[in-house]
C-alpha cells in the first residue's frame, strides 16, 4: 500500500466520474485514482499466499482480485489500468520484500508477538464450545 501511495503522489489520476465518463454507481470520494487501493490490497494478498507455498488460498484470492477489479471498474470508479497498475505494484512489492522477509521475518514476527502479548493479554481468554 506505501508503494502505491508514492505512485500515486507522483502521477495523480483523476476517476472516471471526476472527468464525466460513464456512470458512477456508488458514491466515492473524488481522489486519485491510480493505483487502486482495493486491486493492490487483493493482488499483494494472492500473490504473497501462492509465493509463500499456500498456493490454492494464492490462487483464490488471485481470482477474488479479478473480481475486484472488474467491480470497481464496473462500478465506475476506475479506469482498467489502475487495476494494471495495482497488480504491477502487487508484484513489486513482492519482489521487494521478499528478500528482507527472509532475512528478517522471523525477527519481526517474534516481535509482533511479543508486542501482541503485551498488549493485549489483559483481555479474557476466548471461550470455545
Amino acid at each position: 500500500m506505501g508503494l502505491g501511495f508514492i505512485c500515486s503522489m507522483l502521477w495523480p489520476h483523476p476517476r472516471p466520474f471526476m472527468i464525466s465518463l460513464g456512470h458512477t454507481w456508488i458514491y466515492h470520494a473524488a481522489d486519485n485514482s491510480f493505483p487502486s487501493d482495493h486491486g493492490t490490497l487483493f493482488f499483494s494478498a494472492g500473490l504473497s499466499l501462492l509465493l509463500s507455498g499456500a498456493k490454492r488460498s494464492g490462487i483464490f484470492i488471485l481470482i477474488l482480485a479479478g473480481f475486484v477489479a472488474w467491480s470497481r471498474v464496473f462500478l465506475g470508479v476506475h479506469f482498467p489500468l489502475d487495476m494494471v497498475g495495482a497488480a504491477l505494484m502487487a508484484v513489486l512489492a513482492c519482489v521487494v520484500v521478499r528478500p528482507l522477509w527472509a532475512r528478517w521475518g522471523d525477527a519481526l514476527t517474534t516481535l509482533c508477538e511479543s508486542l501482541s502479548i503485551r498488549l493485549f493479554s489483559w483481555l479474557p481468554a476466548r471461550l470455545t464450545p
